[in-house]
């Protein structure tokens, strides 16, 4: 008797995993919810792109500052492209031109919400927002964007490796530095440019309970701050050499242009480069925009 009990709570502890198991795979309905959810961020010209997701039936949609943050500096108009490949033009937010602590939070936390600059004609699917405080270290996570600049999706699976306050986080305020400490999350999931302002998301029990944790924000790259420096270093020299070459018209001078230029594309490569080891901010802040925005 003792031995079929043994062997029924067995039967019953492998039946509760595998009901687990199946809870939280990406089912189809799952992919093609967070695929319908997830667009393509395109600044004006070519200036940059990014990823982000609606919140709501209305066409709103969350993404990264520093995804936005080209448009403002070069004044371009900000589009979405949705997975039908039609194009949205969007517009920030006025919340974060006229509310001061709303402009410092989005920009030192690194989070921004746009609206349609038009009525939509019908409304749009969305991610529920959650709270980052509900999952764990270990916990597995997905998210869905545009990484490199590619016109398709693309979804990757995860999981979160370690939560942690950035005490060296800082933002730069009337020229001056000031320390901005922010909540992040390390991941061990494979991100690169052009994910930024994509959905991080917790599964659920159902696809109904699956929520949005976070906002994918940052790759870790060991070589990253190097590339930077050796682009910066190469535009600065290929622009001397290259009005050199045209005063000159010397050989050797538009041979050394060439390779500051390859010099560039290889520190791009680098810069660009995924190790497997990703961030992203706690949706929690953008949630604290919504409330003050009354939204």
């Amino acid at each position: 008797m003792i031995s079929i009990m043994k062997y029924q709570v067995l039967l019953i502890l492998l039946v509760l995993s595998f009901s687990k198991s199946l809870s939280q795979s990406l089912s189809q309905e799952r992919v093609e919810w967070i695929k319908s959810s997830t667009v393509r961020i395109i600044i004006a010209d070519g200036l940059s792109s990014g990823s982000g997701f609606f919140i709501d039936e209305k066409g709103s949609i969350a993404t990264c500052w520093h995804v936005i943050f080209p448009s403002l500096e070069k004044n371009g108009k900000i589009y979405i492209e949705l997975r039908n490949k039609d194009t949205v033009e969007m517009q920030i937010e006025k919340f974060f031109f006229n509310n001061s602590i709303g402009n410092r939070n989005a920009v030192g936390y690194d989070f921004c919400i746009l609206c349609p600059k038009r009525k939509l004609d019908k409304p749009t699917p969305y991610m529920r927002l959650g709270d980052f405080n509900s999952v764990n270290e270990g916990q597995e996570i997905f998210s869905c964007g545009y990484p490199l600049g590619s016109q398709i999706q693309f979804i990757s699976k995860g999981i979160i490796s370690t939560k942690y306050l950035n005490n060296n986080n800082s933002i730069i305020t009337n020229k001056v530095t000031m320390a901005f400490p922010r909540n992040e999350a390390l991941l061990d999931l494979t991100l690169n440019r052009g994910n930024s302002g994509g959905a991080i998301v917790a599964l659920g029990n159902s696809s109904n309970e699956d929520i949005v944790i976070g906002i994918a924000d940052f790759v870790v790259n060991p070589l990253g701050s190097l590339a930077d420096q050796i682009i910066n270093s190469s535009n600065q020299s290929s622009g001397l050499i290259y009005t050199n070459a045209i005063l000159n018209s010397s050989m050797n001078v538009i041979q050394g242009n060439d390779m500051f230029r390859n010099t560039s594309i290889l520190a791009n490569a680098m810069s660009s480069m995924s190790i497997g080891v990703s961030g992203c901010i706690p949706i929690n802040y953008l949630k604290s925009a919504l409330k003050d925005m009354k939204y």
